[in-house]
């Protein structure tokens, strides 16, 4: 007689399943995997650790985290819905993470909340800005990805996708309550996540990011959609996909 056995079914997971060309100029950061170091009763984030891995023969600089070595610069290790994440606040400003060395991600989906999720954007983000950004390079360039008065996408990309739309936007965006946004970039450059426009004016995210993935390729519809339901149902935010999503019921799986 034989005896039937299913297949051991599992999570879809991008570092498993995404190709080597996908990952290479990209990077996977979750809130669990970071590197903390207690100060004055807080902790704070030294590094985040990319779950790639990837070690191309010519990157001598090896695995993409981001790290922080400055106790001014870092950001705060926290929790957000239960979750572990990495949270910018308003002060102390100009708070980054960055890589080892310039990379060129082609797309991002990032996983975060501005602020509380219910206040406009008045005039100021942080410091004397009037923008609040969630990534860049630190430069006066065009290597950021910025939001300004009135809630538009500053420059670094010309539209953004909110919590996995069929559409894109590039105005409308905040307030946004914990979601995800997508968008694809042009420039290469050292992409710093929460990074400030530059050190006088002190621009960065304000509030907590619970993980950013990087890719070196633009996805297809199929991966964006198994990476969007990948981010959201991970973090319990499922219900921020759309009605028509393909996996707005149920997460990805592979057996």
């Amino acid at each position: 007689m034989t005896i039937m056995q299913s297949n051991t079914i599992q999570m879809w997971v991008p570092e498993r399943a995404l190709t080597a060309p996908q990952k290479d100029n990209g990077g996977l950061w979750l809130g669990e995997d970071r590197t903390t170091v207690e100060r004055n009763g807080a902790d704070y984030v030294t590094a985040w650790r990319d779950k790639f891995g990837v070690r191309a023969w010519r990157d001598k600089f090896g695995v993409r985290d981001m790290t922080q070595p400055t106790a001014a610069n870092q950001p705060r290790a926290g929790t957000f819905r239960g979750m572990p994440a990495v949270i910018w606040d308003k002060s102390p400003a100009y708070q980054y993470l960055q890589p080892p060395a310039a990379f060129a991600p082609m797309w991002w989906l990032v996983l975060a909340e501005f602020a509380t999720g219910v206040e406009i954007i008045s005039g100021t983000s942080t410091g004397s800005a009037i923008y609040t950004q969630i990534l860049g390079n630190g430069q006066a360039a065009l290597a950021r990805v910025s939001f300004q008065q009135p809630d538009a996408v500053q420059s670094g990309t010309s539209a953004i996708r909110l919590n996995a739309a069929d559409t894109e936007v590039s105005s409308g965006i905040f307030p946004m309550p914990m979601g995800s946004m997508s968008f694809g970039v042009s420039a290469s450059a050292s992409w710093c996540i929460g990074r400030g426009f530059d050190a006088n004016n002190n621009r960065q995210w304000v509030g907590p990011i619970l993980g950013a993935i990087a890719l070196g390729v633009v996805p297809d519809l199929a991966t964006r959609h198994l990476i969007e339901a990948y981010m959201h149902w991970r973090h319990g935010l499922e219900e921020r996909l759309p009605a028509n999503h393909p996996y707005r019921n149920a997460p990805p799986r592979v057996q």
